[in-house]
């Protein structure tokens, strides 16, 4: 097992960490089945020798929210990530400030989140004692957890706002207090769409014989109905695509 890349996490935004090779944010997103550059970014990796090629596209992307947008081109582009670690891909832009990178390059890396860190490593670790099996149904990846005692099968979304999001209709099961409040649904394309929705303060989730209290949203502006996002829920744990698993709780 070897580490190919270390990146700081940045303070106060869970889902990013930081690269100084490329001298930007990343976002490691299981809800996305393709990667996005922002366009702010693109003239600077000219600047820094980056191999990047214009290429026609006729793709139609559908979001978190059911939307859809069509995109007629998009950029080949090389990232040398570290020396250990160059990544080659079609890029869409986007409007976000961060790199997006998706399933396709997740699925070549074991990613371990610590509290101040996210690693790539080539191999599974073996200092998580608590492993959960991840279901790939057409590409993406569901895993099964309980919220208030009943258990479903929830989308897998590294790039979800919270950490576990439920239908509307099933806050008639919440066991703590719940209030309203105007949220704001971020795109893989940074487009920014507001909703409301509906916290519970203390729900209880239980995953792989681990209980934790803490908010539950429920919503049905989603094209799914049941959501999670593991690094939202836990401050360290290890993603494996590889081989469908996740990691919880460290030896």
């Amino acid at each position: 097992m070897s580490t190919l890349l270390e990146l700081p996490r940045i303070e106060n935004e869970l889902k990013l960490c930081y690269s100084k090779t490329l001298d930007c944010k990343i976002c490691f997103d299981t809800g996305s089945n393709v990667d996005f550059v922002p366009s702010t970014l693109l003239s600077r990796f000219k600047d820094k020798g980056f191999a990047i090629e214009d290429c026609e596209a006729d793709k139609n992307m559908i979001f978190s929210d059911g939307s859809s947008v069509k995109y007629n081109q998009c950029k080949l582009i090389t990232l040398p990530l570290s020396p250990f670690c160059w990544y080659r891909s079609l890029f869409y832009e986007s409007k976000n400030n961060y790199i997006l990178l998706g399933r396709r390059f997740l699925k070549k890396y074991v990613v371990v989140y610590h509290r101040d860190k996210i690693i790539l490593q080539d191999n599974h670790p073996e200092e998580f004692n608590v492993l959960v099996p991840l279901e790939e149904r057409e590409g993406k990846y569901y895993v099964k957890l309980s919220i208030n005692g009943r258990e479903n099968s929830y989308y897998l979304d590294t790039g979800h706002s919270d950490a576990v999001s439920l239908p509307l209709e099933d806050k008639q099961y919440a066991i703590s207090p719940f209030y309203e409040e105007n949220s704001v649904m971020y795109l893989a394309n940074g487009d920014k769409i507001p909703y409301k929705d509906i916290i519970e303060e203390r729900g209880l989730l239980e995953i792989g014989g681990i209980s934790k209290h803490g908010p539950i949203e429920y919503a049905d502006y989603w094209n799914k109905p049941y959501w999670f996002n593991p690094v939202i829920a836990f401050s360290d744990f290890m993603l494996d695509l590889k081989n469908n698993v996740l990691g919880l709780i460290r030896k």
